[in-house]
C-alpha cells in the first residue's frame, strides 16, 4: 500500500527525474493506492487502520500520512515507523527538512506533527536510516516532550 499522492509523483520520467527508483521496483510488486478514511490520530487529520492476516495482537496499527506512508504501533511507548520523514531523530528534533522532498512546506509540516504527536503520548521514533533506531527501540527511548 503506498500514499496515492507518492504513488502518482513516482510514475514515469518525471518520477526519475523527482529521485524516484520505479525502474527498480520488483515486477512482482504492483502497489494500491492507501486512503486515509478512518479518522485523525494525534495532529494528522486521517490514518487507516492497518491488519495483519492471520494474527491478533493487543497493538493497533495506523497507516498516516502525508506523501509517504509512517506506521504508528499504539502501545505503551507508542512506535513510529517513520520511513523517510526524517533521517535521523536529531534532524526531526532540529526541524531540517532532509533528503528528497517534493514540497518542503509539507515535510517541515510533517515534522512539527511528528513532534506534536510526541507531546500527545509517548513516542518511540524510527526512521529508515537512522543508525540509532535499534538501540532506541530496544531502550523504548521516546521523543523528548
Amino acid at each position: 500500500m503506498v500514499n496515492d499522492s507518492e504513488l502518482k509523483r513516482a510514475q514515469g520520467i518525471m518520477g526519475r527525474l523527482n529521485g524516484y527508483l520505479p525502474h527498480r521496483w520488483p515486477k512482482w510488486w504492483q502497489p494500491s493506492a492507501l486512503q486515509f478514511k478512518d479518522g485523525p490520530v494525534g495532529p494528522f487529520r486521517g490514518a487507516r487502520m492497518l491488519r495483519v492476516a492471520g494474527r491478533s495482537s493487543s497493538f493497533r496499527r495506523q497507516a498516516i500520512p502525508p506523501g509517504h506512508v509512517s506506521v504508528l504501533v499504539q502501545g505503551s511507548p507508542s512506535i513510529l515507523l517513520a520511513g523517510d520523514t526524517s533521517y535521523t531523530q536529531d534532524l526531526l528534533l532540529a526541524g531540517k527538512v532532509d533528503g528528497v522532498s517534493p514540497d518542503e512546506q509539507v515535510s517541515r509540516k510533517t515534522l512539527g506533527d511528528i513532534r506534536e504527536l510526541a507531546r500527545q503520548r509517548p513516542l518511540v521514533y524510527l526512521p529508515s536510516h537512522d543508525p540509532e533506531c535499534e538501540s532506541r527501540l530496544n531502550a523504548s527511548l521516546t521523543l523528548p516532550e
